[in-house]
C-alpha cells in the first residue's frame, strides 16, 4: 500500500543526542539513510522538512530527496504546514527512526485503512496512553489548514494536528506485528534498548457531533473572544480524558487563556 506523499521531519536539533543523530550510523547506515529509504518504498513522493538550507543541502546530498525549509512557525508543527501538500494523503514520519522498514509502515497503513477513515490515524504508546510518536496518516488537508491558524494565536505541539481532526484513530504498535519498530530515539543510549509494545488496542476518536472543539476555539481566539475558546478547549478536555499528554496540552492552552 502507498501513500501519496510522505514528509519526513528532518530539522531538529539532536541537542539531547549529543551530536546530529539523523547522521549516527545504525547498523552502519546513517538514521536518517534508513529511514528515507523505508519511506521511498511507500510513498510516490517523498520529502525532507529541514530547519536551513544548510541543514537541507547535507541531508538532500546524503539521500538524494529533495527539501523543503521551514518557513511558518518554528518547530514540527512548522515543518507540517510547510511541507504537508495539500492534496492526497500523507504520512508523517519523524527522520530519527532507526529500526523503522518499509514492511512495518506498510502494515501500519493498511491497519489503518482496515480500521477507520478518520482524517487522521497515528501511534499510541503503551505507557499510561501518551502520545509519543510523530507518526501520522493524514488523510485530510484541513487540519492543516487550522494549524496554520493556531500558529499565529498560540504555541503550538504536535499534538495540535490530531486535536484539529474531526475523527482520529490511535493504533497500538502492539497491533503490528514488529511494532517496535516504530520507536524514535532521543538519546544516544536508546539506541541500545528494545522496546517491545504490549498494548494491543485501537480507539476512535469521533468529534463531529461536537463540531470539532479545538477548530472551534481556534475560530473564536482568531475573534478574540477568549471565553468561548476556553469553553470549547474544556470540550476537548473532557473528550480525551484516557489520553495523558493531550490532557495535558489542553490544560495549558486553558491555563494560558485564563492568564492572559
Amino acid at each position: 500500500m502507498y501513500a501519496d506523499n510522505v514528509v519526513i521531519l528532518a530539522g531538529g536539533s539532536s541537542e539531547r543526542f549529543g551530536s546530529n543523530k539523523l547522521l549516527h550510523k545504525v547498523n552502519g547506515k546513517e538514521m536518517i539513510r534508513r529511514v528515507v529509504e523505508a519511506a521511498s518504498q511507500v510513498g510516490r513522493r517523498v520529502v525532507l522538512s529541514v530547519r536551513n538550507e544548510g541543514q537541507g543541502e547535507i541531508l538532500s546530498k546524503l539521500t538524494g530527496i529533495n527539501y523543503i525549509v521551514d518557513l511558518n512557525c518554528s518547530g514540527p508543527m512548522g515543518a507540517v504546514i510547510s511541507a504537508v501538500p495539500r492534496y492526497g494523503r500523507t504520512l508523517i514520519l519523524p527522520g530519527d527512526l532507526p529500526w523503522v522498514d518499509a514492511e512495518v509502515l506498510n502494515e501500519f497503513m493498511e491497519l489503518a485503512y482496515k480500521i477507520s477513515d478518520s482524517e487522521i490515524h497515528g501511534i499510541i504508546w503503551p505507557s499510561s496512553k501518551v502520545l509519543d510518536s510523530v507518526i501520522v496518516l493524514l488523510n485530510s488537508y484541513e487540519p492543516v489548514l487550522y494549524l496554520k491558524k493556531a500558529c499565529s494565536l498560540k504555541k503550538t505541539r504536535m499534538t495540535d494536528l490530531h486535536r484539529a481532526s474531526r475523527s482520529l484513530t490511535l493504533i497500538s504498535p502492539g497491533l503490528l506485528k514488529e511494532g517496535w519498530r516504530l520507536t524514535d530515539t532521543d538519546r544516544l543510549e536508546e539506541l541500545k534498548q528494545g522496546l517491545t509494545p504490549q498494548q494491543r488496542k485501537w480507539f476512535t476518536i469521533r468529534q463531529e457531533a461536537l463540531g470539532c472543539p479545538y477548530r472551534s476555539a481556534i475560530d473564536y481566539l482568531s475573534k478574540g473572544d477568549l471565553r468561548r475558546a476556553v469553553e470549547n478547549f474544556e470540550l476537548e478536555l473532557a473528550m480525551y480524558k484516557d489520553i495523558e499528554n493531550l490532557r495535558a496540552h489542553i490544560a495549558r492552552d486553558i491555563y494560558n487563556l485564563r492568564g492572559s
